[in-house]
């Protein structure tokens, strides 16, 4: 465990969380105490918030759209087809979407 004054400091000081992960995760902690153990469940859920906060903020149209594009890219020989291996690979590389590997 860490006491909340001294997770905060260390939040503030990373370079691998952006300010709105860092805002959400500690508006979020109500305890006095962050068990340290839980921090990658902590980030997870504070990006998972976020990525939904701005694909609701996306018209269904416009995700039509990019997600439609993203696929056409992979698509090397223009038949509309694709390995279902890469589909994962397309939406990730889809910035947009705000789509992440974890």
């Amino acid at each position: 465990m860490i006491r909340i004054a001294d997770f905060k400091r260390i939040l503030r000081k990373t370079i691998f969380l952006t300010p709105k992960e860092r805002n959400l995760i500690l508006r979020e902690i109500t305890t006095p105490e962050v068990n340290y153990f839980k921090f990658f469940d902590i980030v997870y859920e504070a990006r998972y918030q976020i990525a939904i906060a701005k694909i609701m903020d996306t018209s269904i149209d416009e995700v039509e759209h990019l997600i439609s594009h993203e696929f056409e890219t992979f698509d090397d020989d223009g038949d509309g087809y694709f390995a279902i291996s890469e589909a994962g690979l397309c939406l990730r590389a889809c910035k947009k979407l705000c789509l992440t590997p974890f």
